[in-house]
């Protein structure tokens, strides 16, 4: 998955797929995503995509 395709996703979608995402199988950048939102700490999303510390964002706003 790109993260393109990723983001063409309604949000409730995009937050199934963060949840469940493998650590082994899926893209590096959604790993990251991932894990920057189980740890609270989106400091290194800016430097893969910028479109990841937003997306960082809007996921935990909705919590």
């Amino acid at each position: 998955m790109t993260i393109e395709n990723y983001l063409s996703q309604p949000e409730s979608e995009r937050k199934e797929i963060v949840h469940n995402a493998s650590l082994i199988t899926s893209p590096f950048w959604l790993c990251q995503l991932q894990t920057a939102i189980f740890n609270h700490s989106p400091a290194g999303l800016s430097f893969l995509d910028k479109r990841l510390g937003s997306e960082y964002w809007v996921l935990i706003s909705q919590n």
